[in-house]
């Protein structure tokens, strides 16, 4: 019998290649997706977590 999938918690969705992807609303209420270019989901809630000006900090230093 197959595993039973995990639910993903809300703003967090898994592209078809694996990754993960953050999805949240700015200031003007408009839909942003981001590509946090892991596969792994506790990292993409640590993500979601931050307010939006500490990920893209850390988006940008993780892909240095």
């Amino acid at each position: 019998m197959p595993k039973a999938r995990r639910k993903l918690p809300k703003g967090i969705h898994i592209h078809e290649s694996g990754s993960v992807y953050i999805c949240d609303k700015n200031e003007h209420g408009k839909i942003i997706r981001e590509n946090t270019h892991q596969s792994d989901l506790r990292a993409a809630e640590l993500l979601l977590a931050k307010p939006a000006q500490d990920n893209e900090e850390a988006l940008h230093l993780s892909q240095l």
